[in-house]
């Protein structure tokens, strides 16, 4: 089967990326012949390390110049011919569903999603984004259940569109360890950087509570970005008692710290399925995460791998650390509980499988009609960087404005 995936990014960058990356590799181990599309103002890593064929379709700096990325993807997809075409976040791939062929089976897959309240990120925006021209798609894909509510109650459209799948990921296979070793220092990671989404205010509090009392030997490894100065930059954190902070480190050397690690932290305020939660469960981590509407509370209680705690409740962090640092057993049992859930439900085999399967099959109630191209109009890219200079320029004020409320950019009309 041919499958064109839509994204923004792809490794180095985290995420969606890896999500992608993940999903391409697993379909072309499957025999499928995979193309990945990628459009991206900024382009990161070098597409010749990938396993599979991908093309850059950059996204233009001017937005008059932006349908020169359109009519380039329109090309490549009929090109291509695909079978099926499994969209992420790449937003002219959403645009151009309604030109193209019936026959392909289409996916949309929302990787962003927020409860109540404003977006301080591109929770909101992503959403939407995944969500234009769904009339056109046979499945949407999410990947939790607060998600899939959500969906269906936007859109209002038949249950049997919205699929739940988790995230999957590729597990290491190595046998589970950790409880083997209950006198070393207990390694703890939280990977948020200075992100107050990720929940790095509640860490940095509970770490600070913990440096003044008289609990068991442990180690907190804090990595991912870091301010240049102030509380969150390393010089400062590397000054709080058992933290020693990494910055950015690459995946390989990532994947050695999780195997090592006993406990994984994630008390985000907004999250969707994320990858570094299911790495963690592959390698026997103990999980802590928070009650934002994600896959991350109900995929920790049905495993029973580690403790819900409310989200920015930095007691709630600090009691569930100091009972998993100071009972073995109970370490034990978790961990031996996320490897058994992981290997079960979210391995490559058990997310990829499903999609597969909806590849497949096509919707009988989405609109097959082909509309003629060029449309008359779009939706430019959602993700634009601020502009360069002062954050009060105009640019940089609408685009905050945006994600802030989850908008879409307005229509821009074709003019050739």
């Amino acid at each position: 089967m041919r499958i064109l995936i839509g994204t923004s990014s792809l490794p180095p960058a985290a995420g969606v990326g890896t999500y992608v990356h993940n999903l391409a590799i697993w379909m072309s181990l499957s025999n499928h012949e995979v193309l990945v599309c990628r459009s991206s103002p900024v382009q990161k890593g070098n597409i010749i390390s990938y396993p599979y064929k991908i093309i850059d379709i950059p996204v233009p700096e001017k937005m008059k110049d932006e349908h020169t990325a359109l009519f380039r993807l329109y090309e490549v997809v009929n090109e291509f011919s695909p079978e099926a075409i499994i969209n992420n976040d790449n937003i002219y791939l959403s645009n151009l569903l309604p030109y193209l062929s019936p026959e392909i089976v289409r996916i949309s897959v929302v990787h962003g999603y927020r409860g109540m309240g404003l977006s301080w990120d591109e929770h909101l925006i992503i959403f939407n984004a995944a969500l234009l021209n769904y009339q056109y798609v046979d499945h949407i894909i999410a990947i939790s259940t607060p998600m899939k509510e959500a969906i269906l109650k936007k859109l209002g459209c038949s249950t049997g569109q919205v699929k739940l799948v988790f995230n999957g990921s590729f597990g290491d296979n190595r046998e589970n360890k950790k409880s083997q070793y209950p006198h070393k220092p207990i390694q703890i990671v939280f990977g948020g950087g200075n992100n107050w989404t990720k929940g790095a205010d509640v860490v940095l509090c509970a770490a600070r509570k913990m440096s003044h009392m008289k609990i068991g030997d442990y180690q907190i490894n804090w990595i991912g970005h870091l301010a240049e100065r102030g509380k969150y930059s390393k010089k400062h954190l590397d000054t709080v008692r058992n933290v020693r902070a990494f910055g950015y480190i690459p995946s390989d050397k990532l994947q050695v710290m999780l195997a090592e690690a006993d406990i994984l932290v994630m008390p985000s305020r907004a999250e969707g399925c994320p990858m570094l939660l299911l790495e963690a469960m592959s390698k026997g981590m103990v999980i802590i995460v928070s009650d934002c509407p994600s896959a991350m509370k109900e995929i920790v209680i049905a495993a029973n791998a580690g403790f819900v705690i409310s989200a920015g409740s930095s007691k709630e962090l600090l009691d569930a650390l100091i009972e998993l640092i100071e009972s073995n057993t109970k370490r034990k049992v978790m961990s031996e509980n996320a490897v058994d859930f992981y290997n079960k439900n979210l391995t490559m085999d058990c997310s990829g499988a499903k999609i597969e399967e909806l590849c497949r099959k096509r919707c009988a109630s989405r609109n097959a009609k082909k509309e003629d191209f060029p449309p008359q109009c779009f939706i430019p890219y959602h993700r634009r960087p601020y502009a360069k200079g002062s954050l009060f320029k105009l640019t940089s004020v609408k685009q905050r404005i945006r994600i802030t409320f989850g908008w879409l950019p307005p229509r821009r009309h074709i003019n050739i």
